[in-house]
């Protein structure tokens, strides 16, 4: 019985210690990790090439799925300079259909060489919108930074509907 009258002060003592020493009135003290870095697109990347693929496919999904996958090969950015923190965007657009697709590459000019592999994750798409089996599209390159965004490069591709 008596280990309970220790027990509850002690568990509540340890409690309020550990919120006063860790809480927000101790500043610079943390029981958090570190907290993820801020993305500012401040930097500026001048682009010396970019080699697009020459077309983009539409694959059935898997197991007689009622959607497909849009596949959209890398492009190769080869850099002049980068410096800052400026972000890479590539983009596919095929205006026939609604469709924009876009991903965002976050640089750092010290974590990249000259050249860089600018990639779309595959993308589900409805199958019964596809009724042709080639579509126009447009590949773009960009470069946001804290003015905003830039067009580098773009290419008409065709996109394959495969069957």
């Amino acid at each position: 019985m008596k280990y309970r009258q220790v027990i509850v002060p002690a568990a509540v003592g340890i409690f309020a210690l550990t919120a006063v020493a860790f809480g927000p009135l101790v500043s610079g003290v943390s029981l958090e990790s570190e907290p993820a870095p801020v993305i500012t697109n401040e930097g500026e990347l001048t682009i010396e090439s970019v080699t697009f693929p020459t077309e983009v496919t539409v694959s059935s999904g898997s197991y007689g799925a009622a959607n497909a996958y849009l596949r959209v090969p890398p492009a190769t950015v080869r850099f002049d300079s980068i410096t800052g923190n400026p972000t890479l965007v590539y983009e596919l657009r095929i205006d026939q259909l609604n469709y924009s697709f876009s991903s965002s590459h976050f640089l750092d000019a010290g974590d990249h060489g000259p050249t860089y592999d600018a990639t779309v994750a595959p993308m589900s798409v409805d199958d019964s919108r596809f009724e042709k089996q080639r579509y126009p599209g447009v590949l773009t390159i960009g470069v946001r930074n804290s003015t905003g965004l830039r067009v580098a490069a773009s290419r008409n591709i065709t996109v394959r509907v495969a069957e």
